[in-house]
């Protein structure tokens, strides 16, 4: 009788054993599944990595000129229009959208150039170094297109050694006079403004 039970124990144990044994298969392999699936559709999140849209912005200052920067993602470059009348442009200037006007006075120009690390030109033959209230300066007393286009470019290479970064956009925002730009339209720029800086094209 004994013997009896004792082989029916071992029986009934070793079919518990295998139960367990294959139920825990079973869910092992399906929690790797939805491990995968879930990973997968994380990756294939359209806003993961997404490019921003290309872009104008038009700076305008408190003279009525201004600068039309035209922001290329797919091809990371920037193209800036000069502009002598802001009250002569609505959505297009020659050929490139204005998507957002930025309201500017010298002040944020100079906060902005000191964010940068300043800028370096070259004047007489001589490498000068430039705050953003000396950069101010000499664009009140030196209106040669000629000088508006070498602090342009030197603007555009501290950018390309220094980038923009959120708290830079942020800091246009809310220090310019007015603006159509919020933080949500160029919340992932900083990912590509360092690249574009290098590919710069100026049209006086």
């Amino acid at each position: 009788m004994k013997k009896r039970f004792f082989k029916a124990s071992v029986s009934c144990l070793i079919c518990v054993v295998f139960f367990v044994g294959v139920s825990y298969a079973y869910l092992s392999s399906e929690t790797e599944k939805a491990k995968t699936d879930v990973e997968k559709v994380k990756n294939d999140e359209p806003y993961a990595n997404n490019t921003p849209t290309n872009c104008g912005l038009l700076l305008s200052m408190p003279d009525n000129t201004g600068l039309l920067f035209y922001l290329d993602f797919l091809k990371t470059g920037i193209t800036v229009i000069t502009v002598d009348n802001i009250n002569d442009i609505e959505n297009e200037y020659r050929g490139y959208s204005v998507d957002y006007h930025i309201y500017a006075d010298y002040s944020l120009v100079s906060g902005i150039i000191d964010r940068i690390g300043g800028i370096e030109i070259e004047e007489n033959g001589e490498n000068l170094r430039l705050t953003g209230v000396q950069v101010v300066e000499k664009l009140g007393t030196d209106t040669e297109r000629l000088t508006k286009y070498k602090i342009l470019k030197s603007v555009f290479k501290s950018i390309s050694e220094n980038g923009l970064s959120r708290s830079d956009f942020v800091y246009i925002i809310e220090n310019c006079d007015s603006t159509e730009l919020s933080l949500p339209d160029c919340f992932y720029w900083s990912n590509y403004i360092k690249d574009m800086g290098s590919n710069i094209s100026i049209v006086a």
